[in-house]
């Protein structure tokens, strides 16, 4: 009864002018939700934008008719810089990365794929995970900032061994070569 209790008093509600604005806290969570409807000839028109410090880094544009979602839009951001979009239609899906993004987009599915789950973080030069968005029925949101930090932890703990691994891999070969050298100078 207690985890009910808190997520519940982690959610509040704004109404602001025509549109609502949801404005979403999840426990564990550092972002903002905010959602606006619209209606424009049958079509309605939902915008979810996420952010994070400040800073959007995702916007969901869900376009019903009928209760029947007709298109679905969602489009990743870092540092107001888009990295890549994400359409749905009724007959597909598109990934599209942004050719001068500096970032590179990496996916995960959870099966069985058709429920539309899964994972798309985006790293930087160095490996890490500069932000990443979890799936479900096909609509991304946002992973906390925490977990984010916590994996890269733990990918910066992985690639200083792998590193160190390899700097000693090569120490033995250098180390190998010197001394087939030193032996056919002999």
């Amino acid at each position: 009864m207690k985890p009910y209790i808190a997520l519940i008093l982690s959610f509040s509600l704004r109404v602001l002018g025509s549109d609502s604005d949801l404005q979403l806290g999840v426990l564990g969570s550092d972002f903002d939700l905010h959602t606006f409807t619209n209606s424009v000839s049958g079509i309605m028109i939902t915008t979810d934008i996420f952010t994070r410090d400040g800073q959007t880094n995702l916007i969901r544009e869900m376009k019903a008719k009928n209760g029947a979602v007709i298109t679905s839009t969602q489009r990743f951001y870092h540092g107001g810089t888009l990295l890549a979009t994400f359409t749905e239609i009724k007959d597909g899906q598109d990934f599209q990365t942004e050719p001068t993004s500096p970032y590179r987009a990496h996916f995960t599915n959870r099966v069985p794929v058709s429920q539309g789950a899964g994972t798309v973080y985006f790293t930087g030069k160095d490996k890490m995970i500069i932000d990443m968005f979890d799936c479900t029925g096909g609509l991304y949101s946002p992973v906390a900032g925490r977990s984010i930090m916590e994996i890269n932890q733990s990918l910066g703990k992985t690639f200083e061994k792998s590193r160190m691994e390899i700097s000693q891999a090569l120490q033995k070969v250098l180390e190998q070569s010197l001394g087939n050298m030193t032996n056919m100078t002999r």
